[in-house]
This record gives C-alpha cells, sequence and structure tokens, in this order.
C-alpha cells in the first residue's frame, strides 16, 4: 500500500529524482531495500546514508499522510506529502 499505488509511486518518483537524479527508480527495488534493508548495486556506496534517510523519511511521510486521513479528515495530496518527504 504504501508503494504499488498508483498515486505512492508518484510520490516515491518525486522523492527519488530530487536525490537521486541520474538512476532509475524500479518499485522492486524499494520493496526489495524495505525488507532487506541491502541497497540496490546501482546506488553508490558513498549514498548509502542518503538512501536509508531518503527511504526512512519517504515512507514517514506517506503513513503519516495516509493516517491522517483516517484521523484527522485530512485529504491525501501527492504535493504535500512530497514537500515533507523532501523536508524544509
Amino acid at each position: 500500500m504504501a508503494l504499488y499505488c498508483p498515486r505512492k509511486i508518484g510520490i516515491w518518483m518525486q522523492v527519488w529524482a530530487s536525490f537521486f537524479p541520474k538512476t532509475t527508480l524500479f518499485p522492486d527495488d524499494i520493496w526489495h531495500f524495505i525488507s532487506t534493508l541491502r541497497p540496490p548495486s546501482y546506488i553508490p556506496t558513498s549514498s548509502y546514508q542518503l538512501l536509508y534517510q531518503v527511504i526512512g523519511s519517504t515512507l514517514y511521510a506517506i503513513w503519516r499522510a495516509r493516517w491522517r486521513v483516517h484521523f484527522d479528515d485530512t485529504p491525501f495530496l501527492v504535493s504535500k506529502v512530497v514537500e515533507q518527504a523532501l523536508g524544509p
């Protein structure tokens, strides 16, 4: 739900392009990373820390927005989720 839904994939793509503009995002690679904590082979070792931060902040932003739909009656807006994931 936090990865393969079309709206969520759009969030991942936008956030990914901001931090890793020269690589292509594959949703299966993110799922593999989340489930094993092993970075994709096309990410340079020097970017591992950034990768962990990007994945963590994006997941947090998606789940936070998702739960706000239920508890705060706030609409799930892709642009707001991307903005939160990218940080200040």
